[in-house]
């Protein structure tokens, strides 16, 4: 695992002679476009609006590889060698170039022994079912099924899932043919809308393909997905977002791009799930994007075999904070994340040879916080099914309030039957209140609205109303090369291409990215 912290220092570099394949006018000095100093390979290219067919065109002849045009994101991404890379910085559609950094999937993968459960032995096929029986709660009687987006390696269509599945879409060109060659993500999927296995079989999901068959993604293909969310959130009526992976934190959340993305969904009216990590029980171990503090962070509960509660557990491997840089208190809950059994996807990567003692089984066992997310999912699922009002601090404010104890832990555990209790008159102080949007989602707004007359030293977050906000418009991968920032503006207003990024002052401005 490589862990690498990137702080990227902009400065103006001017070339006064046309490069080969430039596009510099003749005889005007041109800005060289930015370029992160740690990068050695996989890059993220931001373009000037309308640009990203052309861009990656043109960095397919200066030598490119694995190149992809994110036309919604004015962005490319792409392998560039050195050659390359000077060769595209002196395009003038080309602001930035910036490293590509990693996420990789939250569950314990190949150290765990994986078992296999079902096939012709009905007690254990019982099993599958246990866990979403123990977390739905009371059936509800009131809204239509929700649609769950599971961001992760992709979603079988198994028969659990059959006719749930209602959009798919990859951001991986690895040329994969199965739908999930990991298993990850319909193991995920399972947890959350699987008829037997999940918590919300009346659930939808939308599956979004950022990781490969080993688990392992970066930040340009999530913030990919992210983008599909906003401009698509509407037609697939999502509400919940499922983020069963992470990164290290390597920052403070006003800088990183993960968690300025992740805020975008949730004011959105997107229910944001991510996993803690698998890096415990070391202190400050929140990965990103869950140690954003607007986010539903979850940690995994040790159940230690049995249903009693008073012998639960906070998982020793299970990620611990307080957040890194900010202090704040992560997980915001805990959920049964030890050997749960869901769907297999046979042939996939995690469908290993130590599964081989019934290959007719539809079911496995998995260990992480990955698995503990997916099962707040689906409880977020069904809470907003009940309360089709609810807002992400509303779902945020029920799951916490109503947790209970667990000896020997800060964190508290998920209960779903008090949280799918928790009704609109029993709201009190929402989840939240207090907090500050991050740094770098705010002042982009400061940018485009330089002409209004807002009074951006007095605004009072509390009471910003976020649902006129016209989040489509927001191109989402511009946003990671400079500093932004969204508050409480019409976003209707705010014009990406007026902005004059050449003037802005780029020192300072520090990437988390790692590989995990």
């Amino acid at each position: 695992m490589l862990v690498g912290v990137r702080v990227i220092r902009f400065a103006s570099l001017f070339a006064t002679a046309a490069l080969a394949f430039g596009a510099s006018l003749p005889g005007i000095p041109r800005a060289v476009a930015a370029v992160d100093p740690t990068l050695s390979g996989d890059a993220i290219v931001r373009t000037a609006p309308g640009e990203a067919a052309s861009v990656a065109a043109f960095a397919r002849r200066a030598g490119a590889t694995d190149v992809t045009a994110l036309a919604y994101l004015d962005v490319v991404t792409a392998h560039l060698d050195a050659a390359a890379t000077r060769t595209l910085a002196a395009n003038v559609s080309v602001r930035v170039i910036a490293s590509d950094s990693g996420i990789a999937a939250m569950d314990l993968g190949p150290q765990v022994e994986l078992q296999q459960v079902g096939g012709g032995d009905a007690k254990k096929s019982d099993r599958a079912g246990f866990m979403a029986r123990s977390l739905r709660g009371p059936t509800p009687t009131a809204g239509a099924g929700v649609t769950v987006a599971v961001v992760d390696s992709g979603v079988a269509p198994l028969p659990e899932l059959a006719g749930k599945i209602v959009a798919s879409a990859s951001f991986v060109n690895d040329g994969a043919t199965s739908p999930d060659p990991g298993g990850h993500g319909t193991f995920v999927a399972g947890l959350i809308a699987g008829t037997t296995t999940g918590v919300d079989p009346n659930a939808k999901i939308v599956s979004l393909r950022i990781l490969d068959a080993r688990g392992v993604g970066t930040v340009g293909k999530a913030l990919g997905a992210f983008d599909w969310l906003l401009h698509n959130r509407a037609q697939y009526g999502v509400k919940v977002v499922n983020l069963s992976w992470g990164a290290k934190q390597h920052s403070s959340y006003n800088v990183s791009i993960l968690a300025a993305a992740v805020e975008s969904l949730w004011f959105a009216g997107m229910t944001v799930v991510a996993a803690a990590g698998n890096d415990g029980p070391a202190a400050g171990s929140i990965n990103m994007p869950g140690a954003d503090p607007f986010v539903i962070t979850v940690g995994a509960l040790d159940q230690a075999g049995s249903n009693a509660r008073n012998d639960d557990r906070e998982a020793s491997w299970s990620s611990r904070g307080p957040t890194l840089f900010d202090g704040f208190a992560k997980p915001d809950v805990l959920a049964p994340g030890e050997g749960v059994v869901s769907l297999r996807v046979p042939g996939s990567f995690i469908d290993t040879g130590k599964l081989a003692d019934d290959e007719r089984s539809e079911y496995m066992t998995m260990s992480g916080t990955s698995v503990a997310t997916a099962l707040v999912s689906g409880v977020a699922a069904l809470l907003i099914e009940i309360h089709p009002t609810f807002r992400p601090d509303h779902v945020k404010t029920a799951l916490v309030a109503t947790a209970q104890n667990v000896r020997g832990s800060s964190t508290p555990a998920l209960n779903a039957a008090r949280a799918l209790a928790y009704g609109p008159g029993s709201r009190g102080k929402l989840a939240n209140a207090g907090l500050h949007p991050s740094t770098l989602l705010l002042k982009v707004l400061q940018l485009s609205l330089a002409g209004a007359n807002i009074s951006w030293e007095n605004i009072s977050w509390e009471n910003v109303t976020w649902e006129t906000i016209t989040w489509e418009n927001i191109s989402w991968e511009t946003l990671m090369w400079e500093s932004v920032t969204w508050e409480s503006i019409t976003w209707e207003s705010v014009t990406w291409e007026s902005l004059t990024w050449e003037s802005l002052t780029w020192e300072s401005l520090t990437w988390e990215a790692r590989v995990n």
